[in-house]
Order: C-alpha cells, then sequence, then structure tokens
C-alpha cells in the first residue's frame, strides 16, 4: 500500500450488477431463496452479503425506507377522507360498516406518523458498526473510550476501517459467488 493509500478513508466498494438485482427482488418481496435466483447466486452467497456488506446493507435499509415513506404518504392521503366517512357515520348512525375502515386509516395514518427505520442508510455508519465490534479494547482504550463516550464506543479510526474492510473481504462479503 502506498503512502497515499494509506491516508485515505477507505471506501466501501459500490454494489455489482447481482447485488443490485438481489436488492430489487427483496425489496418486490421476494424470498431470499428467489432474491438469491435473481442475482444468480447461492442463498448462502445473499445472506452474507445481508449480514456483511456495508454498501448491500445500506442499499436494502434506504430502499426499504423510500417504500415506508412512500406508504406513509398514500396513508396521510387517505385521512381527510377517512374523517370525512367517520363525519357521515356519526352523522348517519345506519351504515356503521364504513366505520370501522375509516378509524383503521385513522389509526394506521397516525401511527405511520413514526417511520419504521430498517437500519443504517450509510455506509461509513455500518462499516464503523462493524469496526465498533471487532474492537478489542486495550486497558488505555478501555480507560479514554469510558471517560468519554462509554465502553468500547470511541471514535473508529481510519486504520480498525481498513482492517475492517480486510477482515470483511476474507468474510466474502463482496464475493459473488
Amino acid at each position: 500500500m502506498s503512502a497515499t493509500e494509506s491516508n485515505r478513508t477507505p471506501q466501501v466498494p459500490e454494489l455489482t450488477g447481482p447485488q443490485l438485482a438481489a436488492v430489487d427482488a427483496l425489496i418486490g418481496g421476494a424470498s431470499d431463496a428467489d432474491a438469491a435466483s435473481a442475482a444468480g447466486v447461492h442463498r448462502s452467497t445473499l445472506n452474507n452479503w445481508k449480514r456483511h456488506n456495508p454498501a448491500f446493507i445500506v442499499a436494502l435499509n434506504q430502499r426499504r425506507c423510500e417504500i415506508w415513506r412512500a406508504s406513509s404518504e398514500r396513508l396521510r392521503a387517505l385521512l381527510p377522507d377517512a374523517l370525512a366517512r367517520i363525519e357521515s357515520e356519526i352523522a348517519d348512525r345506519n351504515s356503521p360498516g364504513g366505520l370501522r375502515a375509516a378509524l383503521k386509516v385513522i389509526e394506521t395514518g397516525i401511527s405511520s406518523q413514526n417511520l419504521r427505520v430498517y437500519g443504517p442508510t450509510n455506509a461509513a455508519v455500518v462499516l464503523d458498526g462493524i469496526a465498533r465490534k471487532r474492537r478489542g479494547p486495550t486497558v488505555d482504550q478501555m480507560m479514554n473510550d469510558i471517560a468519554k463516550y462509554g465502553e468500547n464506543s470511541g471514535p473508529i479510526t481510519d486504520t480498525e476501517r481498513r482492517d475492517t474492510l480486510s477482515y470483511l473481504r476474507a468474510q466474502g462479503a463482496f464475493d459473488e459467488s
């Protein structure tokens, strides 16, 4: 590794075509086996990406968040009609069937305001989380971290990020076989 490379913050490799195909399939509702088949990889490769590949984890989380946000917007758009239906049901007590549906739309719309978070949507955050899990605390590190951040949660260095990327490569996180 050159001096220039050792001074750069390590970058997580971008997703490949098969990885993008797997994300699309999973977002479309495919099972792991079907998503792996769509990507042309073994199911264990897909599971490895889902557990260890920061770019894959981020892409999947981002797409899930996009779908949840879009669904939440659709629910919010239904709220005025649901409220109007409740008003009409209250005024005309002879039509109780629609009231339950309108109430459910309102309940769902209100609870969807707390958008579901699927996990980190930034590869650096995923990489730092993996590096933090791999970090074996030294006495000095523990004392500093406990004083500053709490146990084992100090800032991750670029060296730790590089080591973690090497570890992930060795674990096959970026393999496509």
